[in-house]
């Protein structure tokens, strides 16, 4: 098979997982939505006594099961586009130059993942609780709070922005994973390749359709084969420097959505540059640098450091506490989660506090968080702030 065939079957491997997966997640918003209906509106469920109390503790539960549920499919969806982006990092590079990448960048890319799908849940779950409060509010006959409360749930205005950004992460995510887990593949066989004398180089590769942003067209024009950059370099793209497509570090407007894929340059070895150009002109100098890719990985000889790259791990850090600082600029509840990474101490611990009243916390659905307030005063109280 062609290199240029195999970059096809990855992409549109792609494209299958990241329409299942939004597929799947549209799925369970609507049926959680069905699901509560029929039962706050069952002859024989709770609703008949119309008590908001139980009402709320029917929308939390629904919420929790279909939360659950959507933690497996972004699981998933996570794990078979790390696997499949994994495979297109390594596209065209000899498997002496292949390593294997730590597993706990793909743990916490899932982790990252699902606190965005689980916060879509809880805006859902908001959403029907005040289209309930809405109902229940002012109506006195139970047939006419039924009737309306049965036309606000299965609008679908109602739950038209939570399935769109439910999608829209999905989709983004699906993307990034993917680019992240190409970036680190290839980033491993840059390294492997320094130590041989070699150097990859990566180009831009956009869908090639309506839907591209200028500036990413643009930047595939900038970046096109002929034009290749070294791996370690970033592109610049809006203004931004991107190691790769969807790069955490990129703005929202530049990666919310984004197709495109960074490629290492396809070929045999006439496409990598040597870092003595001289060494072109002689295969035997070339195998030579392939055998000592090999033995470096078999750890006879270590790959040099390669610059100042910013590692996957570092970025992903990075992106998920600038999310906790937004929260917290939000004024939004904090997970337990969240506030364990700005304290330093485990989760296990933040909740000990919790039960012994060193911290406040509140319910939030079927959780309990942290209050700004609480969370800083707590943080000023260990001499974090």
């Amino acid at each position: 098979m062609s290199t240029a065939e195999l970059i096809r079957r990855l992409l549109n491997r792609r494209a299958r997982l990241e329409n299942r997966s939004a597929a799947e997640l549209l799925r369970l918003l609507q049926e959680s939505r069905r699901d509560i209906l029929a039962e706050l509106l069952s002859p024989h469920g709770r609703f008949d006594d119309f008590r908001f109390r139980v009402m709320i503790s029917v929308i939390d539960r629904k919420i929790a099961e279909a939360s659950a549920l959507s933690g497996r499919v972004v699981d998933t969806a996570v794990r078979g586009s790390w696997d499949a982006g994994l495979e297109f990092g390594a596209v065209g590079v000899p498997k002496a130059f292949i390593y294997d990448v730590s597993p706990d960048v793909l743990r916490a890319i899932s982790s990252v993942t699902k606190d965005s799908i689980n916060d879509v849940w809880i805006e859902a779950g908001k959403t029907i609780k005040v289209a309930v409060r809405r109902v229940t509010l002012g109506v006195d006959n139970l047939s006419d709070a039924i009737r309306r409360l049965s036309g606000v749930l299965r609008s679908t205005k109602v739950f038209g922005t939570v399935e769109t950004r439910a999608e829209m992460i999905i989709r983004t995510e699906v993307n990034r994973t993917f680019s992240m887990a190409s970036d680190a593949q290839m980033g491993q066989a840059g390294k492997a390749m320094q130590a041989g004398g070699l150097e990859l180089r990566k180009y831009w590769l956009s869908a090639h359709d309506s839907r591209v942003r200028e500036t990413h067209a643009e930047a595939a024009k900038t970046y096109d084969k002929a034009h290749a950059i070294l791996e370690t370099e970033p592109y610049i793209v809006d203004g931004e420097a991107l190691m790769y497509p969807l790069d955490p570090s990129a703005s929202a407007s530049n990666s919310i959505g984004c197709r495109c894929v960074s490629v290492p340059v396809e070929g045999a070895l006439s496409v990598w540059v040597c870092r003595n150009p001289a060494r072109n002109t002689q295969p035997r100098r070339v195998d030579q640098a392939v055998r000592r890719g090999s033995r470096a990985r078999s750890g006879e000889e270590r790959p040099a450091p390669q610059g100042t790259r910013p590692s996957t791990e570092g970025v992903l850090k990075t992106m998920a506490m600038d999310r906790i600082m937004e929260r917290l600029a939000k004024g939004t509840p904090l997970r337990v989660s969240e506030l364990s990474k700005l304290s330093g101490y485990s989760d296990r611990t933040i909740r000990g506090w919790a039960e012994e009243g060193r911290v406040e916390t509140v319910g939030v659905g079927s959780e309990r968080r942290y209050p700004v307030a609480a969370a800083q005063r707590l943080l000023e109280s260990i001499g974090v702030l």
